[in-house]
């Protein structure tokens, strides 16, 4: 009487291991047929596991990286004073750091990663900037760099628009 495992690895669809009870001594024994049949089934998993790993993350993760991080952006709070404006600028250089090193194979979403990047750059510069306008109590340069900084972050929204409807396709 032979008696078969449920099958564990459907996405495969293969069950490896069969049971075979022998009435007459009442044991079970566990035959793997790959092996019965000269195949090493772990040693086919493993070429099949690297073979298919090499072939890098899917567009969807890598969107789904670029925008955990970009969200890290959405939820920094503004400063409440101006003695907040350079640990912002520090937190918004994390930031970019972390979606630089995003590894992207798809040209579109690069070069969106790189506006992106960019974007994010040329807002740590203007709060950098702004902070020492403000120590220097220089009011033109406090305007030009707060008219800069909304330009800088006027660009998100676009940026992340294009993402999104590049990721949701």
């Amino acid at each position: 009487m032979k008696l078969y495992r449920q099958c564990q690895n459907r996405f495969l669809g293969l069950c490896p291991t069969k049971l075979q009870f022998h009435q007459s001594s009442s044991q079970v024994k566990l035959q793997n047929p790959w092996q019965r049949s000269g195949y090493n089934f772990a040693g086919v998993t493993l070429i099949a596991g690297i073979l298919l790993s090499s072939c890098g993350e899917s567009r969807v993760l890598q969107c789904n990286k670029i925008a955990n991080i970009a969200n890290k952006a959405v939820a920094l709070a503004a400063p409440i004073d101006d003695a907040g404006l350079i640990p912002l600028a520090e937190s918004i250089d994390q930031i970019k750091v972390e979606v630089q090193a995003i590894a992207i194979q798809d040209n579109r979403l690069k070069d969106l990663q790189t506006q992106l990047v960019g974007m994010y750059g040329d807002v740590s510069t203007s709060l950098r900037a702004k902070a020492q306008a403000i120590t220097a109590k220089d009011a033109n340069a406090i305007n030009k760099l707060t008219q800069d900084l909304a330009a800088a972050t006027a660009k998100e929204s676009g940026i992340v628009d294009e993402i999104n409807a590049f990721c949701s396709k």
